[in-house]
């Protein structure tokens, strides 16, 4: 249900009066229903079931912006999707729209196993894209010919590519996908996916672009940022 439009145009409360009410620290007390209902749209703030506040500018000042998720629904398509709105304080209250998906059941955690997926990138091309990726992988573990080509890549874990890119391809799946971005339609493809290995291990970032004969995919692992 991603529905951006005039919503952006639909404030509950101006600028000054917003900013008024959050600062000196009010917002510390005040619910998730509660700044939903100062700075979103009524029928967006009866969606939400958390928030994200970020740190304030100043130590008495409002936060510099809030993000307000809604729980994970499933969709008829197979898809599990969380919508998320992120208001910045601003003069003018800018609100942007981005979304969270994962192919299959929805999880029990509620942000735990979606992908976030690039603002620029539409939700319908982010799940043509992990299908996509859910089905490469597939090819990968059988044993037809890939129609791509494929490039690996593990700087620091050269074992992880030792059999080929279709191996280390085949090993992976497309529910731990954590990022998507790029574009992706039936004439363009340039995706770009981000998949943890396993927790704590490493991660995969995985980019498909078109060719002119077929796709190709670069697989790079990159180690797990230290804690």
């Amino acid at each position: 249900m991603f529905v951006l439009g005039a919503l952006a145009l639909l404030q509950v409360a101006s600028p000054p009066a917003v900013a008024d009410q959050l600062s000196n620290g009010r917002w510390k007390n005040m619910s998730t229903w509660e700044l939903a209902g100062l700075l979103l749209p009524p029928r967006v703030a009866r969606r939400v079931s958390e928030v994200e506040v970020s740190p304030p500018a100043t130590s008495d000042g409002p936060p510099t912006e809030v993000t307000f998720h809604t729980a994970p629904y499933a969709m008829p398509d197979g898809f599990c999707e969380r919508d998320s709105y992120r208001v910045s304080i601003a003069p003018d209250l800018p609100m942007t729209q981005t979304a969270e998906i994962r192919l299959g059941a929805c999880p029990r955690s509620a942000g735990e196993g979606l992908a976030k997926i690039d603002p620029q990138l539409h939700p319908a091309q982010a799940q043509a894209a992990v299908r996509w990726l859910a089905e490469a992988i597939a090819d990968a573990r059988s044993r037809k010919p890939l129609p791509f080509d494929i490039d690996c890549v593990a700087e620091g874990q050269p074992g992880l590519c030792a059999r080929g890119g279709r191996t280390a391809l085949s090993r992976l799946s497309p529910q731990s996908a954590f990022a998507v971005g790029g574009v992706f339609d039936c004439k363009t493809a340039d995706a770009r996916f981000s998949l943890r290995q396993q927790p704590g291990r490493g991660v995969w970032n995985l980019r498909v672009e078109s060719r002119t004969v077929r796709p190709h995919l670069t697989m790079t692992w990159t180690a797990a940022p230290q804690a």
